[in-house]
């Protein structure tokens, strides 16, 4: 067909009459070679197996420019080149992507696409460069796919079996709108009131998506595709790692863990139960190692759709609930409240927003202050997760949240007022009062509580994952209430053993523990390392890493004891019982190993019990300062890991 389309050089010199040219443009070389200002490498998108793709520039009829991508096919792809023109040419579809036009020129293979400004799904799926993708959207990208896949195998006069279908050849347009791209493989099915029959074909595909036919057989159907679909939403949801290469690419054993216990950590919590069900029961279907029990990309489709609209009424439902559960600002409100977000209003400023302080009425007419976070509008998934998950928590050591305005562009948090500041600004710090060594402790154990119930006092378990002292805020009455939830994870339900988690890498520096900066491995022994961190500046008042990099905690504990590094300010005022206990928890709590450090109601224990020897001690001192005689050496191989 192609030969026929294309036909062969003509006394003219035309290479390519009639059809296909109808279809698409036919650009010479030099047209593309300025549009991509001669395969500049700094145009380079994307490098495949097939060639390398250039971001062009073309120009319309009135003059406007518009931005296309352009393949050019390695000498040896001519086939796939061939192939790839045939095929666009005939696809007309929104979720299949479209063909601007085609070089051939001597030994020049050059196809021109549509421009998909937000490239391929596997660039947003467990990537640090892009932001991560909300469950809804790639449930969407899913439903798109699905439907561009379905329209190949039975929208056409001809099954089209893709033959490489995987995250990267799922493209994005400038909306996230889904678009399949990469036919170079693509072959030829039944025509369409056929029965479909296996084709003969060349072993090809990318290992991992492969069915366990394409290493038996020699012959290849449309069911292919939907196992090789199949294996794309377990990516889609992050959970494909957990099946293991067998034999071959024959990925179907679950190791130990569920598959619920390995979703990506970035969409927790905002997939529905009914939503969730239908969609892993249809994803498994896909990679059934039986072709025939496979579900036809049609059916896939459907359910991928009731998947959606389930998540969708879950969703409203949510949001009903939040609202019942706190207050739902409107933009005035917020506005009238921070002086339309005074710069002089402002308390704190980090990654995701700007924190003002605000002022708002009681019924009673009486003011109140409340802080007021300010999301920057690229954390929209963040406002909803804190929105969330502070709307569970009930505890005296947790902040709370006094209400939410999402209002246009506009996502914002009211939280109480917590006037005096995070623990950071009361430790080495000459503008506010020196802690005393006692409310020190009992800053410690206040905070220790708030832990201990995000780890055990939940339905199920939540992993901070930023634990620091800027993330422990002090009230009025310099009660600690914990906060900075925009990082955190769920982990298992608090009837079932806690399991790891994989996730990437986020937190501070210096207050993440050996596992989980070496693999991203996530359990609630994390926090209990940060917790034991936050300890080690209490008693001395320096930061882990500073500016003074000769005077930082971390440099001077592989040089010093801790006795040494104690806090002046507080030198003479420990008791050696308190501090026998205090800084044997301590150390526990940063042990290398995560199943040597002690669960979190345990540091509350010994915490409440070394302020019970402190004030013992205190009614009974007469002498003064108390003298500490121990030396406290850490082992940086063994208990810690900084050095």
């Amino acid at each position: 067909m192609f030969l026929k389309c294309f036909g062969e050089s003509s006394s003219s010199g035309r290479q390519y009459p009639t059809v296909i040219e109808e279809l698409c443009r036919h650009f010479s070389l030099a047209d593309i070679q300025k549009s991509t200002n001669n395969f500049d490498d700094n145009r380079v998108i994307r490098d495949g197996a097939c060639g390398k793709v250039f971001k062009g520039c073309l120009r319309h009829n009135d003059g406007s420019y518009y931005a296309v991508a352009v393949k050019r096919f390695h000498v040896q792809g001519s086939e796939g080149f061939k192939r790839e023109v045939e095929l666009l040419c005939q696809l007309h579809h929104p979720n299949c992507v479209s063909i601007v036009g085609f070089c051939k020129h001597k030994t020049e293979s050059i196809v021109v696409y549509e421009y998909m400004s937000n490239g391929s799904l596997d660039q947003h799926l467990g990537s640090e460069v892009r932001e991560a993708l909300p469950w809804k959207k790639r449930l969407e990208i899913c439903v798109g796919a699905a439907r561009g896949l379905h329209h190949l195998h039975a929208g056409l006069k001809r099954t089209i079996i893709h033959h490489d279908i995987k995250p990267s050849k799922i493209l994005l347009d400038d909306n996230m709108h889904p678009k399949l791209s990469g036919f170079s493989l693509s072959i030829l099915g039944a025509h369409f009131k056929e029965k479909p029959k296996p084709i003969k074909t060349d072993f090809a595909g990318t290992y991992g998506y492969l069915p366990i036919e394409s290493f038996t057989s020699d012959t290849i159907t449309d069911k292919w595709d939907v196992y090789a679909f199949g294996m794309t939403l377990l990516e889609v949801v992050g959970v494909r790692r957990i099946f293991e290469r067998v034999y071959f690419g024959i990925e179907k054993e679950l190791l130990e863990k569920c598959v619920e216990d390995n979703i990506d950590p970035k969409i927790k919590g905002e997939i529905a139960a009914e939503c969730w069900q239908v969609f892993i029961d249809i994803a498994l279907r896909c990679i059934k190692n039986e072709a025939d029990e496979r579900p036809a990309m049609g059916e896939v489709e459907v359910e991928l759709e009731l998947a959606l609209l389930l998540q969708q009424q879950a969703d409203v439902k949510n949001i009903d609930i939040i609202e019942e559960l706190c207050r739902h600002f409107s933009l005035a409100d917020i506005r009238k409240s921070t002086n339309n977000f005074d710069e002089n209003r402002v308390i704190g400023e980090g990654a995701v927003g700007t924190v003002y302080r605000g002022c708002l009425q009681h019924n009673d007419g009486s003011d109140y202050a409340v802080a007021v976070k300010r999301f920057k509008a690229q954390y929209s998934e963040e406002f909803k997760r804190d929105v969330e998950l502070l709307c569970q928590l009930h505890h005296p050591n947790c902040v709370s949240i006094v209400g939410f305005c999402n209002c246009e562009t506009e996502n914002i948090i009211v939280y109480e007022y917590m006037s005096n500041g995070s623990l950071d600004q009361h430790l080495g710090s000459e503008v506010r009062e020196a802690l005393s060594w006692k409310k020190r402790i009992e800053i410690c154990i206040g905070a220790a509580r708030g832990l201990h119930y995000l780890h055990a006092g939940l339905k199920r378990t939540i992993i901070h994952r930023d634990i620091t002292p800027d993330h422990i805020v002090l009230d009025e009455k310099m009660h600690p209430k914990l906060s900075g939830f925009r990082l955190c994870i769920l982990g298992a339900h608090f009837k079932e053993r806690p399991k790891p988690i994989q996730t990437d890498l986020a937190g501070t520096y210096g207050y993440l523990p050996l596992e989980y900066a070496r693999d991203g491995t996530v359990t609630d022994k994390c926090n209990v390392y940060s917790f034991g961190v936050v300890l080690l500046q209490v008693v001395s008042g320096k930061g882990i890493y500073g500016p003074d990099k000769d005077h930082c905690l971390a440099k001077e504990l592989l040089e010093k004891c801790v006795e040494e590094l104690i806090d002046p300010k507080i030198k003479g005022k420990i008791a050696a019982d308190c501090w026998q206990v205090f800084i044997d928890i301590t150390l526990r709590c940063i042990k290398n190993e995560a199943d040597e450090r002690p669960a979190m109601g345990e540091v509350e224990v010994e915490l409440e019990l070394a302020l019970l020897l402190q004030e013992q001690a205190d009614l009974t001192n007469i002498n003064g300062d108390y003298t500490l005689l121990s030396e406290t050496i850490l082992n940086p191989e063994s208990e810690w890991g900084w050095g």
